[in-house]
């Protein structure tokens, strides 16, 4: 039992008093504390009253210490949790603290992975959605709700978009096979299932597929009989890459440079006069 003699303002913190108990400095709390607790200068105090003041002091500490963790950013219930641990405050308390700002509204998992999800599903899987998310606490039955709102179909019509930019990265001269594994490798880091990989994938280097296959064919004069691709086929794959060719040229390119460029383009790729000649009119006529 002492008595409380004096209750100072901290300089350094005018929101935090110092407690003096018979002339000595004994804690710091928030001003709000004490006041709460109906605690004044004259009064008597236990060791127990002591304990609760300190109890509610570092209760408000990890209220403060939450509030500003979630402040410049949206936070999961698990991301809170871990950041009082690592404060190294007690289990119980900070489950209090969780209890509180949940009441609050200040966190909400549910709403947290709604709003990261729409952002993500732009330029990411759902493996990687869920898995990073999964990191972060949120539930396999909230996941699998607010994902099965996006379909196979709309997932790889984002990922075919995605896909196309990257293929666009790596230039015209890449062969086909690293241009494969790089652009499936790229995919499945961004977290597309492996059905939407493969069927993006063929849709993306179809043309370069084709495109290969006629650069090691042209000279010679295959046909359906053996299996191997046609003339019409051939004119077909050689007429793909010259119009994915010609998008790349400024739209105000005047004809016959247009005409020269695009030629030049389809010898150098190997591809015979007479079908580059073809081809070559068939686009700029």
């Amino acid at each position: 039992m002492g008595k409380i003699t004096k209750i100072e303002t901290q300089k350094k913190n005018a929101n935090r008093v110092s407690i003096y108990i018979d002339g000595e400095f004994k804690f710091g709390v928030y001003k709000n504390v004490f006041i709460t607790l109906g605690i004044a200068t004259g009064d008597e105090i236990d060791e127990n009253q002591m304990a609760e003041m300190i109890a509610e002091d570092e209760y408000k500490r990890g209220i403060n210490a939450a509030l500003s963790y979630i402040s410049y950013q949206q936070r999961t219930e698990k991301e809170v949790r871990d950041k009082l641990a690592k404060d190294q405050l007690d289990s119980k308390l900070v489950k209090r603290i969780i209890d509180a700002i949940k009441g609050y509204g200040y966190i909400n998992d549910y709403v947290y992975a709604k709003d990261y999800i729409s952002f993500k599903i732009e330029h990411s899987g759902t493996n990687k959605i869920k898995s990073k998310l999964k990191e972060k606490g949120i539930s396999d039955e909230v996941l699998n709700e607010l994902l099965s709102a996006y379909s196979e179909s709309y997932m790889e019509s984002k990922a075919l978009a995605v896909a196309e930019k990257k293929n666009e990265s790596f230039g015209e001269r890449l062969e086909y096979s690293k241009r494969y594994s790089r652009l499936t490798g790229f995919l499945t880091r961004r977290g597309y299932p492996y059905g939407i990989v493969k069927s993006v994938v063929a849709s993306v280097l179809e043309p370069y597929k084709r495109e290969r296959y006629s650069r090691e064919n042209y000279s010679r004069r295959p046909t359906d009989e053996y299996g191997q691709c046609s003339e019409e086929e051939l004119y077909e794959a050689v007429l793909a890459v010259a119009k994915k060719k010609n998008r790349t040229y400024d739209a105000d390119l005047d004809h016959r440079k247009r005409y020269e460029k695009l030629s030049r383009f389809l010898v150098g790729k190997g591809y015979s006069y007479e079908v580059v000649k073809k081809v070559v009119k068939e686009i700029i006529d």
